[in-house]
Formats: structure tokens, sequence, C-alpha cells
């Protein structure tokens, strides 16, 4: 049965009275007509509509137009569009208002669709209790502001992509609501008409299929309730491998019964009557009177003496949820600040008397009379819920229930017991777990953001500790303490008596002990106690699993966990899903399949739990083993057409590769050390992964690794990855032990060792030695059956005939070895064969070139191969100089430096620095050109360049044999170039036209 809603589908006029609307296509309103906003418009209206009444910064906005790589001039581009979208909007509302250093869009909650969607539905949930019928009517109202997606067509950035979530996860909630409210008014068929529809929308919500049973029920179709509730069951067991909760089984239990409280109905509003006016005046009193004499007008809210940081922002939106519903849970891991969240809005809040009851010693049997006790209530055991209700007063008072999990069954039935009984009543509460009940939001509290945790830790340490001499550790710390700040907060005091390596080095390997000895809660002196807490809260299989997770570095999917536990996913999905409720694993979702992970404090507790078992050995082999044999299996696909796959399934794991190198090497296993580094070789080197070229040269550090049958290729390997970090002398003894190693075995000197001289050769100047060595490289690699590697070897002298100017061989072998590298399918080859032919055409024919060097840096990108894609960008740089656009390839090339020098690529900047220094001779800016020159060293010695363009360096170095650059000793060669990109060409350089300078014709 279809489900009678609103239609959700664009529509050509808006109701005169809104003027924003997100809730559909972006559209502004005038005059009854929609007025769609689009392109970056639209994600500037987009953003500041999701922050809506809040001011936004400027960088935030600029973030969201160009959140990967902003352009130099990004703010003035932001500008523009703003201008644009202010040209845009009608005369009135809504208008963008400037404060500050950041934009508020100002337009009244009745005009913005989403706000007035909020108001309406906070009215019903309000009108519920004494009002079903007029509630439901303003529901459907509400619902009939949406249009389609929520921020469409916008929702694909990360911060709108949350609003939109969020104003779904609220329409949802306003659905589910209607239906209640119908069938408290008494209007079953309806509300089994909504339900019927709903549950087809969303099968997995449980909370539908029970409203769609009773509603069925109370229409007198039993039968259909009941087979309505096998088919909720059949749908959660075989697609999600659930149970149905226990609120779907009693219900269906009670269709069964035919139980009486099935067909109870909510009195419509002036249905009943307490008695006159007067009477009621007198009940009032008598509840005042009791509330001036109970324990808790004498009690006190929780009290810190240090300031709250960073949950300013949660402070507003708890405050917008907990307007829009009477029960608001504060849900989250242990150590994220639930309670001082709760105490510090509470302490603020203006909703009349405030109850502050902490439950942590508070049994499930003995929960109705700690309430009591707060309240003054005197309990005679017949009616607990009109005790309660008859000691609160009459007037707006806010409850706060602290650490409810593990009381979320008793809590679940006596709060949505006083909320229906008490009207004015307002619930918050906090929980490591949701308490379950429908009655109740969630407000899901984060750990700080970085900065915010930064300052927190700087703030709780000792005074004097300075952040700028160790902020790089400090940061780090700030890092490995997840951003909880009860882990902070420990750890700040610490930082006294050990310098932030030491605390680094420690957490590297265990939680500190017991350092919170001033904390109120005896469960958080120490992060071991407060994650035990926690766990004692779960059943006997998921403690298992959540230390098995001990095991598992990084992100992981469900099938990770159940390979290495060996059960059915099925199984192990549903328990990390209750890991994941309790605040004990993080989840995010990649397509279809859920990704988790467990912060660093709580692994390390998960390790020394498989420690004190003695099970922690066995399953870090179990992991390691699974990823040497992973490794194996995709090297092939690294050097074939699924390289994209490839990549992408290493790049989800890559914390567990880092685990499972250090696991191999501590514990001595060569020969799987050997074979899991050579296989991961290509896709660590392409990928720039600038730590793990040192992996090689652990491996042949440790003992036995000699007499690997493999030692040889390890060596060449080496070579090469000392080469690619500017570490020539090793570079050349690695490939010497690689040859030296390949003679004692009998077997042919591995062409990475050739390659390796090959490189050292050409970038310290030895052409005739880089020729003899290229000339090799090929000669072995033609009799190889591996067409990858002979692809790159063609590509290799492509590259090295093009610089020394002869252009028809390196024509002939750039042609070949894209035509080897199309056989083989693997998009590197491809792109890296994209690079030699732009190679070839860059000194007569830019254009050609820039075209060939574009694509090929699009193609790296598809598999992330940076290295790549950096050759391809710096030849673009060259080819835009020599096309005589500049001022593109000025820009371009401060990405460039920015990339080599996070890939922290001496070499490469050094080509960079010369790159930037003969802009500048274009420019006429000598002094420039001659600092930058400075700065790359002897002209003969580095990347190879074209031959005119290493005359023309060599003129400015003879012209200016004096220039110098005065730095800092700490200051990096990429910050060096930057600072010279950014600074202006002395005056000169343009012309006094304005114009561009005319393009050079490039020499032959």
């Amino acid at each position: 049965m279809a489900v009678p809603r609103i239609a959700r589908t664009p529509v050509t006029g808006a109701p005169p009275s809104l003027a924003l609307l997100v809730l559909g296509p972006l559209a502004v309103g005038a005059s009854g007509e929609l007025r769609a906003v689009r392109g970056q418009q639209g994600q500037i209206l987009s953003t500041l509509a999701a922050h809506w009444p809040h001011p936004v910064p400027v960088d935030t906005l600029v973030d969201e137009l160009w959140p990967e790589h902003p352009p130099a001039s990004a703010r003035t581009g932001f500008r523009v569009v703003l201008t644009r979208l202010r040209g845009r909007l009608p005369p009135a509302v809504p208008a963008i208002v400037h404060e500050g250093g950041s934009y508020r869009l100002d337009v009244p909650a009745e005009q913005f669709d989403l706000a007035r969607f909020e108001q309406l539905v906070a009215r019903a949930a309000r009108d519920m209790a004494a009002a079903p019928g007029a509630a439901a009517e303003q529901l459907i109202t509400a619902l009939g502001l949406w249009r389609g997606d929520a921020f469409a067509p916008f929702a694909g950035s990360p911060r709108l992509g949350a609003a939109a979530i969020r104003a779904e996860e609220r329409r949802r909630a306003a659905e589910e609501l209607l239906v209640s409210a119908l069938l408290d008014a008494g209007r079953a068929d309806s509300a089994a008409t909504w339900a019927s529809g709903l549950v087809e929308a969303e099968p997995y919500r449980e909370r539908r299929w029970e409203q769609l049973m009773l509603a069925l029920y109370r229409t007198g179709r039993q039968a259909e309730a009941l087979q309505a509730g096998r088919r909720a069951t059949v749908i959660l067991r075989e697609e999600l491998g659930l149970d149905p909760g226990p609120a779907l089984r009693t219900l269906e239990a009670d269709i069964l019964a035919q139980a009486g409280h099935l067909d109870d109905v909510q009195p419509a509003a002036g249905a009943l009557t307490t008695g006159t006016a007067g009477e009621d005046v007198a009940v009032d009193q008598v509840r005042a009177e009791r509330m001036a004499a109970s324990r808790f007008h004498r009690a006190r809210l929780p009290v810190w003496t240090t300031s709250l940081i960073g949950r300013d922002e949660d402070l507003s939106r708890l405050a917008t949820v907990i307007d829009q519903t009477r029960w608001v849970t504060v849900v989250g891991p242990p150590g994220v600040g639930k309670t001082r969240l709760a105490a510090e809005f509470a302490a603020s809040t203006v909703r009349g008397t405030t109850l502050w009851l902490d439950l942590v010693d508070v049994e499930p049997i003995g929960l109705t009379r700690a309430l009591a006790d707060l309240t003054g209530a005197r309990l005679t055991g017949d009616d607990p819920v009109a005790e309660l209700a008859a000691a609160l007063p009459g007037e707006a008072m806010l409850l706060v229930l602290d650490n409810c999990e593990h009381l979320v069954d008793p809590i679940a039935q006596l709060t949505g017991a006083l909320l229906a009984a008490c009207p004015r009543l307002t619930v918050l509460s906090t929980s490591r777990r949701p308490v379950g009940s429908p009655a109740e939001a969630q407000y899901r509290l984060e750990p700080l953001p970085h900065d915010d945790a930064l300052r927190l830790l700087l703030e709780r340490a000792p005074a004097g500790l300075s952040a700028e001499p160790a902020r790089g550790a400090l940061e780090r710390l700030v890092t490995r303490l997840d951003g909880l700040p009860l882990s902070i907060e420990l750890i700040a005091p610490t930082l006294g008596q050990s310098t932030v390596g030491h605390v680094l080095e420690q957490l590297d390997h265990a939680i500190p002990p017991d350092t919170g000895r001033g904390q109120r809660d005896r469960r958080h002196r120490s992060l071991d106690m407060a994650l035990d807490w926690s766990l004692r809260l779960l059943g006997e299989q998921d403690r298992q699993l959540f230390a098995v997770l001990g095991a598992v570095a990084g992100p992981f999917t469900t099938a990770d966990v159940a390979d290495l536990v060996r059960r059915d996913p099925g199984e192990v999905g549903t328990c990390l899903g209750r890991l994941a409720a309790h605040g004990l694993l993080r989840v995010s979702a990649t397509g279809h399949q859920p990704r988790w992970a467990q912060p660093h404090l709580l692994r390390l507790h998960a390790r020394s739990v498989l420690a004190a078992d003695g099970t922690l050995e066995g399953f870090d082999e179990r992991q390691a083993m699974r990823h040497v044999t992973l490794a194996r299996c995709l090297a092939t696909d690294l050097a074939g057409p699924d390289e994209d796959r490839a990549v992408a399934r290493l790049d989800r794991i890559a914390p567990q590769l880092d685990a499972t190198h250090r696991w191999l090497v501590q514990r001595g296993r060569v020969d799987e050390a050997v074979t899991y580094n050579l296989a991961l070789w290509e896709y660590t080197f392409f990928r720039q992964d600038y730590g793990r070229y040192q992996w090689l040269e652990d491996c042949l550090a440790m003992a036995g690794a000699g007499e690997s049958a493999r030692v040889a290729e390890l060596a060449a390997e080496g070579a090469l990855a000392a080469w690619a970090r500017d570490r020539f002398l090793p570079a050349l003894a690695l490939a010497d032990r690689a040859e030296a190693a390949a003679l004692a075995a009998g077997r042919p000197l591995p062409l990475a060792a050739l390659k390796a001289r090959f490189n050292v050769a050409a970038y310290e100047g030895r052409t005739e030695d880089a020729v003899g060595l290229l000339g090799r490289l090929l000669q072995e690699s033609e009799g190889l059956a591996d067409d990858r590697h002979h692809a790159d070897n063609l590509v290799v002298l492509a590259l090295g005939m093009a610089q020394w100017g002869r252009r028809e061989e390196a024509a002939a072998a750039a042609s070949q070895g894209m035509a080897v590298a199309r056989a083989t399918g693997n998009p590197s080859s491809v792109a890296w064969a994209g690079v030699a032919l732009g190679s070839v055409e860059l000194p007569t024919e830019p254009d050609r070139a820039a075209r060939a060097f574009t694509a090929a840096s699009r193609l790296a990108r598809t598999v992330r191969n940076r290295w790549v894609d950096g050759m391809a960008l710096s030849g673009l740089v060259t080819a835009l100089r020599r096309q005589g656009r500049t001022d593109q390839a000025r820009r371009l090339l401060a990405e460039v430096v920015r990339m080599w020098g996070r890939n922290r690529s001496h070499g490469q900047l050094v080509r960079a620095a010369r790159e930037a220094a003969l802009l500048a001779v274009d420019d006429g800016a000598a002094g420039t050109a001659a600092r930058l020159l400075a700065l790359s060293g002897d002209v003969g010695i580095g990347h190879p360049m074209l031959p005119d363009d290493l005359a023309r360096l060599a003129d400015v170095a003879a012209a200016h044999p004096d220039g110098s650059v005065e730095a800092p000793a700490t200051a990096r060669l990429d910050q060096l170039i930057l600072a010279e990109l950014a600074e202006p060409a002395g005056g000169n350089s343009r012309p006094a036209s304005g114009r561009e300078p005319a393009p050079r014709r490039p020499a032959g």
C-alpha cells in the first residue's frame, strides 16, 4: 500500500511566506515563485542555511568552494561569488549579513522552510498529550514543506552532507510522530495507511513496524498485524542478521493475546477534566509546597573550577535539539565529556527548575526510589509514576539523569511514563549508549576538534609549557589521545615530570596508570578504569571481540574482522554495531559497507586485555600473515589493469600495513618480511610514502637477511629508495650489494640496481656514465617477459634522450614505451609513458607537451600515483612557461612545490627552484632568479634540464656569482621557494603596458 505522504517533487511555486527553501532543490522564494540557486552561489547559500542562525567564518565558506586545492586568489573568488549571490536574492529576505570575519543568513524562521518544519514538529510534540488530532494536522503541514532531498544538490560535501542527514533524520522522526498522533487521536485507519508506506520506504526501522502492527490491530485486522510482524522478523534476520528488538516481540505477543491495553486511545483535548479551576490551583499549590520541602532545593549541580573548552557549538546545538523534543540523551564514548556538557547546559538553561540525579551508584531496582528521594515524593507502591508526577511542580522543569548506560531499560520505561504524566517536564540524560526509547532523541558528542584539544592540553598542562618549541610533538600527542577531554585532562599534568616525547613513546605501548586522583567520578581516575566500566556493560561475546580488535590497527571492515576471528560476517557485524552503540568504535559508511575504527587509546586497552589472556601474540601473528598473503596477491594487480582497486584496498588498511612490517621485523621473520616488502615496494614508491622507504633497509639489517634467496632484489629496490631520498652514496652502496649477491647466486643483476645507478649518474651530471647505464638497462629488459618493467625502462630511455637533445631516439622510445604500456593496461605505466611523450614534445611543441602532461597527471591521480603526477605537473610548468603563460606556470609551480615538499623530495625541489628561476628571468627579475639559483646549487647537478634552459641558468649564475638567500637554519627548501614565488618581482615582472610578455619562441 502506498503511503499518502506529501508529494516530494519539484514545484514551480512556493508558499508566499517562504523566502528560503532547502527541503528539496535549493531555491529562494519571491512573490510566490521559486528561483533556483545553483553552482558555487548555491554552495555558499546552502552552507549559510545549514548553520542558520549562526554566523559562518569566511575560511569555512572558502573551504566549501575549494575543499581540495584552493587557488591563491580563493578569498577574492569567494567575494565575487558572494556578490553575484546577493544580486540573485530577493530584495528583502533572505539577506546575507557580514559580522566581523563571518557571514550570517538573516531570515525569519517563519520564512525558512527547514526552521518552519522544525517549529511545527516541536509544537506538535508539545501538543501530543493534550490534542493529538491537532498535532497530527501540524505534522502533515510540516511534512508538506518537503519537495525532495534536503540541500539538494549540494549534499555531496562533508558539511552539507551532515546537515542533510540531520534534516532527513528529523523528517523520519516526524513521520513516525505523525503515526503516533493519528493513533492517539483514534484515527487508526489513517495511521495504518501512513505506517504501511513508511515501512516500505525504510524497512529496517523497527519502530515503523510496531506502529503498523498496532494500527492494523486497532482497525480489527489482527491477522494482518501478525503477518506484518513476521515480515519484519524475516527482513531483519535475512538482510541484517539481527533478531527483532524486545518492543517488537512484546507487541507481537500482546496482539496474539489480544491484550486490553492495545485498544487504549488518548482522550482528545477537552474530553476529560480534573475538577474546577479552583481545585486545579489547589493541586498546583500542594505540588509547589512539596517541591519546596524536597531534598532537591538543597542540592547543587556539579561544579568545575576549570573552564569548558571547545564545546560552544555543542551547547548551541544541544539547545536546538532540546527545543524540538522533550527528551534528549547525550551519547558518546567514555571520557568524551558528556557529564561536563550536561552540567554546563543545565547551569545556563532558562527552562525553570532543574533537577540533577547522578545514577552511577544506582541499581536498576533502585531507580524509582532515587527519583523519589530527589523530588521528595512519598511512595506507597500503588502507582509510583503518579506519585512521582504529583511531587513535581507544575511549571517548566529540566530533569538531568547522568550516567544512564547501565539502567537503559528501567529509564526508558519510567522516563517515558513521567513525560506523559508531566507535560512541562523536559529530560536531559547522558549515557555511553542510547536508552532506546521511542520518545528519546539522541545527541552524539564527538571528541574535541584538533585545535580545541590542543588548547585544552596547554591550559591543563603545568605553567610554563610552551606550544612553540614542541608544537609538532604536542599535536601528535593530541592526535594520539583521540581528542578525548578525559585523556587530555589526565595526561596534561604529567607533562611537568616527563617530556612530550617520552609521553608519546609511552602511549605507543600502554595507557598511563592512575593519574586522576582528583577526579570526582572514581571511574575517571584512569583511562583503564573508565574503559573497564564500559566493558562491564557488554555481553561476553562483545567483550571478547572488543579485545581481539586490539590486533587490528587502523580502519577495518566487517569482513576483515570476520576473517581474523573466523566467524560469520553477519554475527560479527551485529557485535560491531553493539560496540559502536556503546561508543567503543567509530563507524563511517563507504558505499554499502560500514568501516569501523577503534580509537588508539581503546586499542591499547584491548591489547592489554589480550596480553593478560596470553592470546595477543597469536592474534598479531594471524593478522600479520593475512597481510603478507594479501600483499603477495595484490602485487599482480598493482602491475596490471586493476591497479586502482589494489591501491584502494591497500590505502584502506594503511595503518595495518605499518603494524605488519613492524611485527615481522621485531620477530625476525626474514622470509615473510622480504616477501612482504618486495610485494609492496611499487605501491610505496609511487604513492611517495616517504616513511616506508626505510622498510627495505630495515629488512636488509635483519639477522639472516644475507642468506635470503631474494636479497639481491631487496638491495636493488633499497638502492632506488635511497636515491629517491637523495641519499646517493647509500644508493650506490646498495646497488653494489645487489650486484655482489646476484653474482654469488649466479643470477642476473636486478634491473632496479641499474636504474638506481643511472638515476644517480644523471642527477650528478655524469652524462656519459648515464648513457652507458641506460643502454645496459634497456638491453637487460628486452629479454624479460615482464612488459610492465620493459615499458618503464623505455620511458626512462626516452626521458634521458629528450633531456640530452637526442629527439629522434627519444620519440621512438616514447612511442614504443606507450605501446607496451597500453598493452599492459596498467594506469601508472600509461601515465608514465605520457610523461615521456610530453618530454619529447617539450623543446619545440609546448602546446602538445602540455596536453600530454595534463592527461598523464589526470590518469596518475586515479591510482594516487604521486610520483608520476608530480613529474607530469613539473613538465606542465615548463610547457606553460615555454608557451609564455607565466602566471599560470607560477601558480601551478607553487602547487608542485607544496607537493614535493610534502613528499620530502629534495631533488625535485631543486628542479622546481630552477624552474622558478627561469620564470623570474622571463619576468626580468634577475635578483630573484639569482636567489632561487643559489637555493638549487650547482646548475650542472640535479634533475636534467633542456639544453637551452640550462644555458640561460648558467648565464644567470655567471652574472650573479654572489647570489644568496638569508634564511633561518631550520627553513625548508619548499618554504624558501614559495617565499620567493610570493615575492613581488621588483616592479619589472610585467611590461609597463600591464600585458603578459609575448610568448618566446622555444629553441629548436
